[in-house]
């Protein structure tokens, strides 16, 4: 565990009463400014000094044990004994450890005051006359006649420019690119409308699968549709179908669409309570 001077630790129970002295003199290590001196196994002539502040008891831990199949379980609390101790101090070598503050607060007060001195000579400054008589001293460079670089430029031949006619004539011989006739326009193609999804007619009471297929061959593919359409139409695709289709009554089904079309499902639940088979039987 490590520990800082004025830290509180939480140990297991120590004997003693509130405000007595502890001495722990088994330091395995010890950092001091960056120094670190580890023990073997305990360093030499450290210790750490503490205080009692209170004992007390920790949090209450359950301690459940149970084996399966054999009936046996038992449950226990558990509150461990603790005492809280303050850091005073920590010893290295048989001395204490001071705190940083103080050992600075030391180190301020032993230096001495700075020495004023007095004694040195100040430098005189040199007369301005003599920097500008040593500047004099260096000799002029002289320029050189303007005559001279205008002679060596004008002795250099100038480029002939080239007559504009020939320029014009190498660029009127070249044949002009033909230009292509533009593309045909393509046919536009008209979009088709999306075939809107059809409903499930099976949602209605005496409406299967099949019978939902022979109503959508007919043209009959939602609920709005369905609640159009005659009792006597459905019977006349019913009884084309054949005899295993023509037992269905579906003298409910326009009126059972017609609240599954406008979105009525609480009602068309009511409804289809009281049918049996799709045939109000009430």
């Amino acid at each position: 565990m490590k520990v800082e001077k004025d830290q509180h630790l939480y140990v297991n129970r120590v004997a003693g009463k509130e405000g007595d002295k502890l001495r722990f003199e088994e330091v395995l290590l010890v950092e001091n400014d960056g120094k670190i001196d580890v023990g073997i196994p305990a360093v030499s002539g450290a210790a750490v000094t503490a205080t009692v502040v209170e004992h007390l008891k920790g949090d209450k831990v359950i301690v459940f044990k149970k084996k399966r199949r054999k009936g046996y379980q038992k449950r226990n609390g558990h509150r461990q004994l603790l005492t809280k101790i303050s850091i005073t101090g920590i010893e290295i070598g048989g001395k204490k450890q001071e705190d940083k503050a103080e050992t600075k607060e030391k180190a301020t007060a032993e230096k001495p005051a700075p020495v004023k001195r007095e004694d040195t000579p100040k430098t005189e400054a040199k007369p301005a006359t003599e920097a500008k008589a040593k500047t004099e001293e260096k000799p002029k460079v002289e320029a050189k006649p303007a005559t001279e670089s205008k002679a060596k430029v004008e002795e250099k031949p100038k480029a002939e420019a080239k007559p504009a006619t020939e320029s014009k004539a190498k660029v009127e011989e070249k044949p002009k690119a033909e230009t292509k006739p533009a593309a045909a326009e393509k046919p536009k193609v008209e979009a088709k409308p999306e075939k809107k999804a059809a409903d499930d007619l099976a949602m209605v009471e005496g409406i299967g699968p099949k019978i939902s297929e022979l109503l959508q061959k007919d043209g009959i593919t939602s609920f709005a549709e369905l609640a159009k359409t005659k009792v006597d139409r459905l019977k006349e695709i019913l009884e084309a179908a054949g005899p295993a289709y023509a037992s269905h009554a579906p003298d409910t089904w326009p009126e059972q669409a017609k609240l599954a079309a406008e979105g009525k499902f609480d009602e068309l639940k009511e409804l289809q309570d009281k049918l049996d088979g799709g045939v109000d039987r009430s």
